[in-house]
């Protein structure tokens, strides 16, 4: 989980690194609704790089395997049996 803490703290370190211009022109529930927006688009990040790319990736190779060293339309049907 370095790589989803790192994301965080370089966040958090450009949030505070701000000018204080920007701070001025918005209300503190602003910044706050601003902080809470990074938090999600952080954890978007990890659900996808963590719990979907593995998964596409696996498929990806499954289905290169079956058509490349398996005949053909052998693979296509195990691949059409296996989705419905």
């Amino acid at each position: 989980m370095s790589l989803k803490r790192n994301i965080k703290e370089g966040a958090l370190r450009h949030t505070i690194e701000l000018l204080i211009d920007f701070y001025n022109d918005k209300s503190s529930v602003e910044v706050v609704e601003v902080i809470n927006l990074r938090e999600r688009f952080v954890n978007f990040i990890d659900y996808l790089l963590f719990n979907t790319m593995p998964s596409i990736i696996n498929i990806i190779t499954i289905i290169v395997y079956l058509l490349y060293f398996i005949d053909g339309y052998i693979g296509l049907i195990i691949i059409a049996i296996v989705i419905l």
